[in-house]
């Protein structure tokens, strides 16, 4: 992912590192989790790999909150190919079954600490969540 930043590409990177609800690795406990302002959506911390991303490559931040709602389909257990999983994403939107909510561009300093980083993406990203 580094190279691929480092060369101008795109990556796209879910920050905490599984999902927050409803998936095999979702924890049982309320505890840890981040509240959005409305206290109607919640995500896990980050993962710190996120905030070395940026500072080890100054690349522009894109924050995105993706949100499943009926998400009532079956997955196979691996998905090797992006154009696959951008189809199935398309699918499920069309479906409205997934709601994309896209904030403004941002650049952290290479210099910024991984707490700067990572406390900056949660508030943006919980400010997206609760956009109508």
């Amino acid at each position: 992912v580094v190279k691929i930043l480092l060369s101008e590409g795109i990556a796209v990177v879910f920050g905490e590192g599984g999902r927050t609800e409803g998936g095999k690795s979702s924890p049982t406990s309320e505890a840890g989790f981040f509240y959005s302002p409305k206290k109607k959506k919640k995500i896990r911390p980050l993962q710190e790999g996120v905030a070395l991303l940026i500072r080890k490559t100054g690349a522009l931040v894109v924050p995105m909150w993706v949100e499943c709602k009926k998400a009532s389909f079956n997955l196979p257990d691996k998905i090797y190919f992006s154009s696959l999983i951008f189809i199935f994403f398309l699918e499920l939107w069309k479906k409205e079954a997934i709601t994309i909510k896209i904030g403004r561009p941002l650049k952290f300093q290479r210099s910024d600490s991984r707490e700067k980083i990572t406390q900056k993406l949660v508030t943006i990203l919980l400010d997206l969540a609760d956009e109508e």
